[in-house]
């Protein structure tokens, strides 16, 4: 980045002391390896010197670990402040007899945001002796257990608290991200379809077809199309492409009917990410492509099976997919589709069974996405209030509209 990540400002503070904050109710210790002299601010916990300096993370977690008493540390970056206690104690109480305990999506294991054995230390140590540096090469000596991040999603829906910032693009789209989240609260992102399948399978069809018939519902959609060969939205030589590529690392072109944003991006941005950056106002993000993610899936069935097969399947579209063990739907009858995504997307009346909102003595539907914000929001509220009891059971909130309208029209 240029800048020491570990300083970069974050709400009125550094992101080390953003994280620090975060980690010191929760552990009896927390320990910050650095290299030696370097300025970190003031902290209000122990700061270690890495025992081979420049060396990688994973001599900074043989540090930590050799420095500690206690039978499990718990590992981060410093430059992860989405940090929240909930995750971090639904983990915890997974401990079992493992080495690692790491968070495992779209594929790919955390190796921060994990819980390391003190058992871990000999074994970092050869593999540092050996001249590996990464934590990754722990992982090959370890047993470890990889936890489906998904069982998390019902304490940090958009697993933000999983999310490092590796560069300026990271840091920025974070910085965006705190003006959506309510006080105390977390970021709440809309549900998300992924079409998947082979090439020239259909996959487009069923993604334009599937929006249409959501639309005329009432649904507002976001669309996220995967591009594996990159993708040209502007004609070159055109003022907007000049001014791109002239270095930009956004472009954003307006006119009355339109708004187009272009930006840079260094590597290939999981789909979680991209979620996690839409604004509010949303119902529903149907992407196409990107088949190793962890979000539901339509399979879209071409000539050749795929494989491996995807992930959370839950329909196939195709000439004859018949024979398989979730909902088929031909090309020709997609309305079933629509039923089908709909059904998840409202989550049923029992996965919200928990929350009820009347107005005007007029009963109003909830449906999963209405009600993971409601209950956001309002449990982000109740944070700032003296009084609230611990760990409340039951909330009743009543709002007299015309009350709050006088009194907004009185200041």
């Amino acid at each position: 980045m240029g800048y020491p990540k570990a300083l970069l400002p974050w709400e009125g503070t550094t992101l080390i002391r953003t994280v620090t904050d975060r980690l010191r109710p929760l552990f009896r210790r927390v320990l910050v390896v650095a290299q030696e002299g370097q300025d970190l601010g003031d902290l209000d916990v122990e700061v270690l010197a890495d025992s081979r300096p420049e060396q990688g993370p994973l001599v900074g977690l043989a540090t930590g670990l050799a420095a500690s008493e206690a039978p499990w540390c718990f590992v981060v970056g410093c430059d992860m402040p989405f940090l929240r206690a909930d995750v971090i104690d639904r983990m915890a109480r997974g401990l079992d007899d493992s080495d690692i305990l790491a968070p495992h999506l779209d594929g790919d294991i955390q190796t921060l945001h994990a819980f390391y054995s003190r058992a871990c230390l000999p074994r970092a140590t050869e593999v540092v002796d050996a001249g590996r540096r990464s934590l990754r090469a722990l992982f090959d000596r370890c047993n470890v257990r990889a936890l489906d991040a998904t069982q998390l999603r019902d304490l940090d829906p958009g697993l933000l608290s999983l999310r490092d910032l590796d560069n300026v693009q990271d840091y920025q789209v974070a910085m965006q991200l705190t003006q959506q989240i309510p006080p105390g609260g977390s970021l709440v992102t809309p549900p998300v379809i992924a079409i998947v399948g082979p090439s020239d399978s259909g996959k487009t069809r069923v993604a334009v077809d599937l929006i249409r018939a959501l639309v005329s519902e009432g649904f507002r959609i976001t669309a996220v199309k995967h591009c594996h060969d990159g993708h040209q939205l502007d004609l070159p030589e055109k003022d907007t492409a000049r001014l791109f590529e002239a270095g930009a690392a956004q472009m954003i072109a307006s006119s009355p009917d339109k708004i187009t944003s272009f930006s840079s991006t260094e590597s290939d941005t999981p789909l979680e990410q991209i979620v996690a950056s839409i604004g509010p106002g949303y119902d529903l993000v149907v992407a196409e492509g990107f088949k190793g993610s962890s979000v539901p899936k339509v399979l879209v069935m071409g000539k050749e099976p795929i494989s491996p097969r995807p992930l959370n399947v839950i329909a196939v579209v195709g000439e004859d997919p018949a024979a398989e063990d979730v909902p088929c739907h031909t090309f020709d009858r997609l309305e079933g589709l629509a039923r089908q995504v709909k059904e998840l997307v409202q989550g049923g009346p029992a996965r919200n069974a928990g929350a009820s909102l009347v107005v005007d003595g007029v009963p109003i539907p909830l449906f999963g996405f209405a009600t993971n914000v409601l209950a956001e929001v309002i449990k982000g509220v109740l944070r700032t209030l003296r009084g609230v009891p611990h760990d409340p059971q039951t909330i009743q909130l009543n709002l007299d509209m015309a009350t709050l309208t006088e009194d907004r029209t009185e200041r």
